[in-house]
Formats: C-alpha cells, sequence, structure tokens
C-alpha cells in the first residue's frame, strides 16, 4: 500500500515548533505535541512562548511545578524533569539554537534522557518524529507491537517492511513510533477503547479482526468491478457479509482491503474480472452467493463520448456483459448491475436491449431503475441506471421478489434530506491552494451540520485533504466567480476573461453553490479542478471533500497518491445510495 503517512509529521509540527519547544512538550507530558488535544497544546505552547529560554534555566524546582501543574496530560514529576532538561542544556554553546543535537544518533540520545531520568525509549520518538529520521525503535515491548500490527521483526527487534502481511503495510514512521512507545502494549485487549481509538486500527490484523461485526451476518454478497469499495461499503452497512471483490485498478484494491476490515480472511482479487472464470475454486467458494453487485467500467457509454462514436469501439463496452456471464456462473439470488443512463442511448440503444436480453437468457427477471443520489441523501446530483435481476430458479415468485425490491427502493427516497455541498464540506480544517496532506492534524473549523457528523469519526487525523495549487490567472478566476457561475457565464459578466474557446468549453469553469447538490463528481478531478471551485476558498476541491460529496466516512482512507484518490472517489457508487439498495434487498429477500 501507499505510505500513507510517511510525510505527514514535517508539514504538521517541524515548520511550527522548534527543537526546544518541541523537547519541552515531550519531557513535561510524555507526548509529542501532535498528540496533544487541542488545549493542552495551547497552553504549553503559550508558556513557552511567553517565557524565554535563559529564565527558564533558573527557575526552581517549585517554580516548574506551578507552572506546569495546572495544564493538562502532564506528569508528576515533570517540573523536576524539565529543571533538570533546562540545566543540562545551559551549559551547551549552542543554547538556546541546538542545531548540533539534530545529527545525534540513538546512543546520544539515550544518554541525554537518562541524565534527565526519563524513559530511554523517548530517544526514538525524538530521532524518529521531531528530528524525521528512520530509525525505528526496538525492545521486548516494541516487538510485540510490531508482531500484532502484522510486522515480522528482524533479531534486533525492528519491524520488516518486506514482512509485512500480505505486503499490505508500508510503515507509517511517526505513527507507529507514537505507538508503539506509549499506547499499545501486549496487554491492550484487541477491539477494546483503546484499540478502537487507534489511528492505525486499519493496519492492525488484530485490530482489524476486532472491528470485523460481519462473520455471522446470513446474506452474503459478491462485488466485481469493485473500485475503491463504495457498493462494498453500502451493502456492508446495509447488513451483508463481503465474501469476494475483484477489482483491476491496483490503488483502488489497497484502498478496498484497507477500509474493509470483513476481508482479513475474506478475498480481494487485484485482476480483470475476466480472469476470474480460469479459478474453479474461487468460483466454487462464491457460487450461490445471495447477491452480486458491480459496476462496469462505464467510459464506452458516458455522455462526454456520445457524439465521438467511441461507445463502437472503446475497451470498455464488453464488460457489461462480463457482469452478465458472471452473473450466469456464480448464480446469484440477486444481481444488481451498476452503469450510467448512457448506456440507454448508445449504439443507437441496442447495448441497454442486449444486456437486457442477457440477463433474461441467463434465467433472470430484470428491470432496471434510473436513480439519483441527491435523492438518497447524497449532496450531488448524480443520476445512474441499476439494473435488478432475479434468478428465476433460485427464489420463489421472482416477479413478484423483483417488484417489492423496486418498490422499496423508489420509496425510500421520498423522506430523504437533500443534502448540500456546504452540508458535506462542513467542519473539515480551512486550507488554501496547495496546502493539506495525504494526513494532517484534524482541527475542525466551524459547525458540523448533521451530514457532515455522520460521516465523521473520533480521529486525530484527516486523511486525503490535499489542495492542488493553482495559477495566478486561475485563482483570479476562482476568485471572481460567483456560487454556482459557469465559464460562458462569467466570460459574458466579464468579456475577456476566459482563456478557452466557449464553444467547446463553456462549463471549464464551475464555482460550487453551498446551498445546492453538486454536480456529479467525476474521476476527471485528476486532472484539474477549475469545474469543482470551493465555494468559499479560492482553489479546487481536495479528495476529502470529493468524499464528502460522494458520501464517504472520514475514516474512508484512499490510497495511491492524490490522482489516484481522485479516481477512485469519482468512480465509486455512494455508499448511501448502495446502503438504501441493500435495505430493500434485505428486507424482501429473507
Amino acid at each position: 500500500m501507499a505510505s500513507i503517512l510517511e510525510a505527514s509529521l514535517p508539514p504538521i509540527e517541524t515548520k511550527l515548533l522548534s527543537l526546544l519547544e518541541e523537547l519541552s512538550i515531550l519531557v513535561g507530558t510524555d507526548a509529542m505535541s501532535p498528540f496533544l488535544d487541542g488545549r493542552s497544546r495551547r497552553a504549553w505552547l503559550l508558556m513557552l512562548k511567553t517565557h524565554p529560554p535563559q529564565a527558564r534555566v533558573l527557575w526552581s524546582a517549585d517554580q516548574w511545578d506551578q507552572r506546569v501543574g495546572h495544564l493538562q496530560d502532564t506528569v508528576p514529576s515533570a517540573g523536576r524533569r524539565l529543571r533538570t532538561m533546562y540545566q543540562l542544556l545551559s551549559i551547551r554553546p549552542d543554547f538556546p539554537d541546538l542545531g548540533a543535537m539534530r545529527k545525534w544518533g540513538h546512543p546520544r540520545w539515550r544518554s541525554f534522557f537518562r541524565g534527565i531520568g526519563t524513559s530511554p525509549a523517548l530517544s526514538g520518538m525524538v530521532t524518529s518524529l521531531a528530528l524525521n529520521r528512520r530509525e525505528l525503535p526496538s525492545g521486548p515491548r516494541t516487538t510485540q507491537v510490531y508482531k500484532r500490527l502484522g510486522y515480522a521483526c528482524g533479531r534486533e527487534g525492528r519491524p520488516s517492511v518486506s514482512g509485512a502481511v500480505g505486503g499490505d503495510i508500508a510503515i507509517p514512521k511517526w505513527r507507529l513510533q507514537h505507538l508503539a512507545i506509549t499506547r499499545c502494549t501486549p496487554e491492550i485487549d484487541p477491539g477494546g477503547k483503546a484499540c478502537k481509538a487507534c489511528p492505525l486500527g486499519k493496519f492492525c490484523r488484530a485490530n482489524r479482526e476486532a472491528r470485523n461485526t460481519t462473520r455471522n451476518r446470513s446474506l452474503t454478497m459478491v462485488d466485481l468491478f469493485a473500485g475503491p469499495g463504495g457498493m462494498s461499503l453500502g451493502m456492508t452497512r446495509a447488513g451483508m457479509r463481503l465474501l469476494l471483490a475483484v477489482e483491476k485498478d491496483r490503488h483502488a484494491v489497497d484502498t478496498l482491503y484497507l477500509n474493509h476490515a470483513e476481508q482479513v480472511n475474506g478475498v480481494v482479487l487485484n485482476r480483470d474480472v475476466r480472469t476470474i472464470f480460469r479459478r474453479p475454486d474461487l468460483l466454487e467458494r462464491v457460487k450461490d452467493v445471495d447477491v452480486l453487485v458491480g459496476g462496469p467500467p462505464c467510459q464506452a457509454w458516458s455522455i462526454v463520448r456520445r457524439h465521438s462514436r467511441a461507445d463502437t469501439n472503446h475497451p470498455t463496452r464488453h464488460l457489461v456483459r462480463e457482469f452478465v456471464r458472471a452473473a450466469r456462473v456464480i448464480s446469484p439470488k440477486i444481481a444488481v448491475l451498476e452503469n450510467v443512463p448512457g448506456l440507454r442511448n448508445a449504439s443507437n440503444g441496442n447495448a441497454f436491449s442486449r444486456t437486457l436480453r442477457a440477463f433474461k437468457r441467463a434465467g433472470f427477471v430484470v428491470d432496471y431503475l434510473e436513480l439519483n443520489a441527491a435523492d438518497y441523501g447524497v449532496p450531488q446530483n448524480r443520476r445512474r441506471i441499476f439494473f435488478f435481476a432475479v434468478k428465476r430458479k433460485k427464489v420463489r415468485n421472482p416477479e413478484e421478489l423483483l417488484d417489492r425490491i423496486l418498490s422499496k427502493v423508489r420509496k425510500s427516497a421520498r423522506h430523504k434530506h437533500r443534502a448540500t455541498v456546504e452540508d458535506a464540506i462542513s467542519g473539515l480544517p480551512r486550507i488554501m491552494a496547495g496546502e493539506g496532506a495525504i494526513a494532517m492534524r484534524n482541527a475542525r473549523r466551524g459547525p458540523r451540520s448533521k451530514y457532515a457528523g455522520m460521516l465523521t469519526r473520533a480521529d486525530p487525523l484527516v486523511h486525503n485533504h490535499q489542495a492542488r495549487p493553482h495559477n495566478a490567472r486561475d485563482l483570479a478566476i476562482f476568485q471572481g466567480l460567483r456560487w454556482g457561475e459557469v465559464a460562458w457565464q462569467y466570460e459574458k459578466r466579464r468579456p475577456g476573461s476566459i482563456p478557452y474557446q466557449l464553444d467547446s468549453f463553456s462549463d471549464k469553469y464551475r464555482k460550487l453553490h453551498p446551498k445546492r447538490q453538486s454536480p456529479t463528481i467525476p474521476s476527471h478531478l485528476r486532472r484539474d479542478a477549475n469545474s469543482y471551485v470551493h465555494p468559499l476558498e479560492a482553489r479546487g476541491i481536495t479528495p476529502r471533500e470529493a468524499a464528502r460529496i460522494q458520501s464517504f466516512p472520514d475514516d474512508y482512507v484512499f490510497l495511491g497518491g492524490f490522482g489516484p484518490s481522485f479516481i477512485q472517489i469519482g468512480n465509486a457508487v455512494p455508499p448511501i445510495l448502495a446502503e438504501s439498495i441493500g435495505r430493500a434487498i434485505l428486507k424482501n429477500l429473507h
């Protein structure tokens, strides 16, 4: 998997705090500053910035105790330890700059902390966290932690990347340090309160096992063309158990595996769906599954290609047929196929009619619905066709069952609150163009809507919240756009502002309206976000904001980097919509 947390620390802390400030917080709290709650961290920084280092050297033990005693998360001996540390530092010729200390190795840091009276294990945190070193702490305690996370450890007790379970764990250095030294011990029961709050829980084998609540669910499902797992997430939330997921894109497979704990003992295949027919053992395992779902890539049928005659020769045009073939072989009770509305008119309507005929020849009763995700509480006008097919030989009265499922899907849209863009992005850290990170400190900003609260988890990090930089011309256009305004409207209001032919790029620029639903989130966002300009900031939306608009929860981490994250999000089925479909199936299939 991508090293999701690899480069997160430097933008968060090392540019904000000096080594002396970071050392003071570390010795006084037994924790690095990124891991303090916001109130404690602000109080510590206020104390450190108010008094110069030279004055702190002269403070007595009582003065230290008085100044740190009212701060949260301090240890009983914090005052004594801090006084000792400043006395040791004051005899250095480079105090308070301490630049040479950044070149120290583990032995010198151990000696330094031994003189202060703190745990030698803190040297690992300093060299790997504050200084962004690559050394990992070792010892009997940390070895147990690494093994729990799924790492194979060498003689010195340090984890080996090549020994990661399934090859799926890249070392998230700075979080792993803190976890191994201060939180995760062999005594912690996987699944307990401390374990559930762990930011590395998704990478931890024991935690994944504990989070797997789908083992005893009776209704099973298979997800083909699974993407990053939007359909899988919605269906498992509805109450199904995922047996198999197949996806060709490597980054999407990583994302799906990471976020679905039920796949610890299940299967996520990184391969073309057409190749699963060469695996009789696999097909035997999933044969007679209850529900088969899938969303074959839809480029051949997209509206963008409608006038280019690309639907007659695009390589994805046969993948719908492959899904029906899989339905015939796997023989589920119900199959659900998702695709774009353009399929209805593609190839003069022949592609649509061929799909219906193929399901019928495979022994299914089939019908379809065109659904708009906005009707189901997703803050996005995203229209998709869903084929619902019921196997004749597997259920009684298949026509009646199909009618009940379709009726339930329709009814579940009637009373849904139509969430808006403002609802989706509320509470996220406010960043400017070029700011943010793959993983950054979750400093919530402003009120959080009910919709955002539904997607938010108690996590000290926010993932995939990274804004691309923009040139001065685009920034000026972003600033001048009104809510909901597109390029041709802006050009009409300010002639000469848009540097493109408007007959081909009439919506090249668009600022999202906070009080309305977003247009369909596309995979094209990997190239630019000019048509998805943030309503309050002069920049395009981030992958996390796009994921919010798609109804993915905040703890659903997308792997592979900036561009691949946008591709995965744009190609996914909104989980809230998938959940509504899943509930309609469960209610009527039992």
